[in-house]
């Protein structure tokens, strides 16, 4: 029924015309108009096939019916006929005319359509690209700045906890120069989804640059954020690089908590001061202060 259906209801469409001629054509001169019912159906399909069916059952139907009816043919006289005929062609010429209009005005909607659709893919795709570090995969710095920015606000409004981590890969330059570019990218490429993997949804991480990562860290302790970078920290040692030839990977990590005394640009520094606190300490450790904001403070400093 749902393939045919269409061409059920032009065809009781068709009966509904035929009821009212044969049942009220007596009594009131020209029903015969009412065989336009069918053709007047089909259009609403905006199909030629069901539109050119429509005709075809009205004028076969209702010949057959001038042959078998004494009752059609007492109400349809020769010069009715004429014009019965010439209102079933050229309605449907005109429904035909109708269906060709739509159907270019529905190519030109598709056309139009289709140009948005191309033009938005475009669009997002241009600012998909504007966003993300190329090579890694991560969000890149300027990309980093809006989310610190959001993210401060957010601090700002609901007291969230936010901490800035920054990570350094150790003797990366080292790794360039003694195993070639190609397999520093492919260091960067596994760290950033290490990173990626380690972290929740609600956390950011993004490459600052060159081997140096940057993550932002929500809803957490400063213990909670410590011993995830830690977990962070010793899966990337633990990595095996066939690249390497038994070298491993170590990363070094500064870690500090945003306050609004404290302001972006200085949690930045902050963070990046126990980043090369860890460097100097030796590298593949977490630096992190255990007051928020007192570098000369107790830090919490975890290593091999």
């Amino acid at each position: 029924m749902k393939s045919y259906f269409d061409y059920v209801l032009i065809i009781i469409g068709y009966v509904f015309a035929m009821v009212i001629m044969l049942g009220f054509g007596k009594n009131v001169d020209g029903l015969y108009v009412s065989l336009d019912i069918p053709i007047i159906v089909s259009l609403f399909y905006l199909s030629r096939r069901r539109l050119w069916f429509s005709v075809l059952l009205t004028l076969g139907s209702l010949f057959i019916f001038l042959m078998v009816s004494d009752s059609i043919r007492a109400q349809i006289n020769h010069y009715d006929l004429i014009a019965l005929l010439g209102m079933i062609i050229g309605t449907g010429m005109i429904g035909y005319g109708i269906l060709k209009r739509g159907t270019e005005l529905r190519q030109s909607l598709e056309r139009a359509v289709s140009s948005e659709i191309e033009a938005f893919i475009d669009s997002v795709s241009t600012q998909s690209a504007s966003k993300y570090d190329h090579l890694t995969g991560l969000y890149n710095h300027i990309t980093y700045q809006e989310y610190l920015t959001a993210l401060t606000e957010q601090h700002a409004t609901y007291d969230m906890p936010l901490q800035l981590a920054a990570l350094d890969i150790d003797n990366f330059k080292s790794i360039n120069d003694r195993f070639g570019h190609h397999v520093g990218d492919t260091i960067l490429q596994e760290t950033a989804l290490l990173l990626k993997s380690s972290i929740s949804s609600e956390d950011i991480a993004a490459r600052y640059g060159g081997e140096e990562f940057v993550l932002l860290l929500t809803g957490k302790t400063m213990e909670e954020s410590s011993d995830l970078l830690e977990r962070i920290r010793e899966r990337l040692a633990s990595t095996d690089f066939p690249q390497l030839a038994g070298q491993r990977v170590t990363i070094s990590i500064g870690l500090a908590e945003y306050s609004k005394e404290l302001g972006k640009s200085a949690l930045f520094k902050l963070a990046d001061g126990y980043l090369y606190d860890a460097k100097r300490a030796g590298k593949n450790r977490v630096v992190s202060p255990l007051q928020k904001g007192d570098r000369a403070d107790e830090k919490i400093i975890y290593c091999s």
